[in-house]
């Protein structure tokens, strides 16, 4: 517990400590208006054009659907899902930084160095993390959720289910990439930590349509997962623990269901 408290009234006042470094005249603040702009953008067009249809029609025509949906119908959609959110959240957030912004993308959180010393603190979060999904994972609530994608009754894993998985985690990707890298990063200069609560009410609300104690989840994860970023300056932390309980999550559930072996 101690050692939690450390590390939050660290990362807290070494957020501090850079949004009061001098900067150019306008930088932090032109930096901020652009983010935050851009994440209002993100945002607003995930929700009004991630058509997952349109996109699987795309595919299609690519050549790439016609595998998919051999494989599964469901797939073809759920691959345009995830590949509206890799648009959303991650290609168009790259453009800005390298093309508006002239940044660097490791200054965002793209980068390996920085979680080495930390790997045990973060294996830890994991394994609590673990622990609640084992604990959980047998309740009816818990298995009428997950997985995401249900591989159809009697049907091997592969390759459906796990051709989903591989976009999940690209997804997740995408996702720590937004939240932990785009907006905390972005904004950190001018806001400080508060660059963490900033960027913890879109992510609240995107988790809405879930239900109410995965919406209420979301608040501490998104804080917890804000400073590790924070900490480490890069986002991979954030991608093992996020994708990693979302990966154990869904084969608990096949698990449970008698579907995983």
């Amino acid at each position: 517990m101690r050692s939690a408290l450390h590390l939050i009234l660290s990362t807290v006042r070494e957020a501090e400590q850079a949004r009061m470094r001098p900067v150019g005249p306008g930088t932090g603040l032109r930096k901020a208006v652009v983010v935050c702009l851009t994440a209002a953008l993100c945002l607003g067009l995930v929700r009004y054009l991630n058509q997952a249809d349109r996109v699987a029609a795309v595919l299609s025509s690519l050549g790439a659907g016609k595998f998919l949906q051999q494989c599964d119908p469901r797939l073809a959609r759920l691959t345009g899902w995830a590949a509206m959110m890799v648009l959303f959240y991650l290609l168009l957030p790259v453009l800005v930084i390298k093309i508006l912004l002239r940044e660097n993308l490791r200054d965002y959180g793209w980068r390996l160095e920085g979680i080495r010393r930390d790997m045990p603190l973060y294996g830890g979060l994991l394994v609590f993390m673990l622990l609640l999904v084992a604990l959980f994972s047998g309740t009816a609530g818990f298995q009428a959720q997950y997985p995401f994608f249900s591989p159809q009754l009697g049907k091997p894993l592969w390759p459906t289910f796990w051709i989903w998985e591989a976009l999940y985690m690209l997804q997740f990707i995408a996702v720590e990439f937004f939240f932990r890298g785009f907006l905390v990063h972005g904004l950190k200069e001018r806001l400080g930590f508060t660059a963490v609560l900033v960027m913890i009410m879109p992510y609240c609300m995107i988790h809405a349509a879930k239900p109410l104690p995965e919406m209420l989840g979301s608040i501490p994860a998104g804080l917890v997962l804000g400073l590790l970023s924070l900490k480490s300056r890069s986002i991979l932390p954030g991608v093992l623990l996020h994708g990693g309980v979302a990966l154990a999550m869904d084969l608990a559930a096949l698990w449970h269901k008698g579907m995983l072996f």
